[in-house]
């Protein structure tokens, strides 16, 4: 990714370097623009590192005050779509810092998954940098922010973390859309979003190759869905603020209360923690176990 706030000269170098690779074949550029003005806002470039290699980096820079609106994911799909077949392109893959969490939602909205991590030298400013590898298949469908497609799916799950005790955890639902509804603003507070949708069942993570929750309708669809109370599932909260987010999200949108959000030292003494239950009476709790208001 181009860094903010471009280095002075850093423009001038990178358009000469552009047209050099243009030039041989190996660049394809786009400039972002608002549909209704065709005010500039920004640019897109899919790199290859030779003219017949079917893999691509993407990369792109967005002006600051065009920042949370969404233009380049829109911008990306569209630039997907036109160049998998006229650049030859099958792959695409991009390297994000690991506190650009912004950039890094734009490549998850269009589909790249998190690959790994990896260290790397940025000549522009003479400095190496810690960087989230994602990577993503383009398939033969039209790229689009809920097109997850197997190839897609295979890489969301080739890049978790199996050094931790679960591989997964899942929780029975009746209705997968009743209980997206549900699921989705709840987590989203504490910073989990969808990873993979196979349509029955939806796996969300925290985009850094972590273990998964599964929502899912039940397999077996003559065996009748019933919450265990004897069980519920707990997740980490960065914040006793993200805990509340949580509880406020859940009770928005269908859930019902099953432990206000509040310390609870009879637990551990910076315990914090919130308890819901989902439409279909799965018990879900937010935890955070910072001491204070962090």
């Amino acid at each position: 990714m181009i860094p903010h706030p471009y280095p002075a000269g850093g423009g001038r170098e990178w358009i000469e370097r552009s047209a050099a690779l243009i030039e041989e074949g190996r660049l394809r550029q786009f400039a972002v623009t608002l549909t209704k003005t065709g005010e500039l806002m920004g640019c897109l470039t899919l790199r290859k590192k030779s003219v017949g290699d079917p893999e691509a980096e993407i990369a792109y820079w967005l002006g600051k005050d065009y920042w949370g609106h969404g233009y380049m994911a829109e911008a990306a799909r569209a630039a997907l779509n036109q160049v998998r077949v006229s650049f030859g392109v099958e792959r695409i893959w991009a390297g994000v810092l690991v506190e650009n969490r912004q950039s890094a939602r734009v490549l998850e909205k269009i589909g790249l998954a998190y690959i790994d991590t990896f260290t790397d030298h940025w000549e522009v400013r003479d400095l190496d940098v810690v960087l989230l590898r994602y990577r993503m298949n383009l398939g033969n469908g039209k790229i689009g922010e809920q097109n997850m497609t197997d190839d897609v799916n295979k890489a969301a799950f080739d890049s978790r973390d199996f050094s931790a005790i679960f591989d997964h955890i899942s929780v029975g639902v009746a209705d997968i859309g009743r209980a997206m509804e549900f699921y989705r603003p709840a987590l989203a507070a504490l910073g989990l979003e969808a990873v993979m949708d196979k349509g029955f069942a939806v796996a969300f993570g925290n985009g850094q190759g972590r273990q998964w929750l599964w929502v899912s309708e039940p397999i077996d669809k003559a065996r009748e869905t019933v919450a265990n109370n004897g069980a519920h599932i707990a997740l980490l909260a960065d914040s006793r603020a993200a805990v509340r987010a949580f509880y406020d999200a859940a009770m928005a949108n269908g859930g019902r209360d099953d432990g206000a959000p509040g310390p609870r030292p009879e637990y551990t003494p910076t315990y914090y923690g919130a308890f819901v239950l989902d439409p279909d009476g799965n018990k879900i709790e937010a935890v955070c176990r910072k001491d204070g208001e962090s």
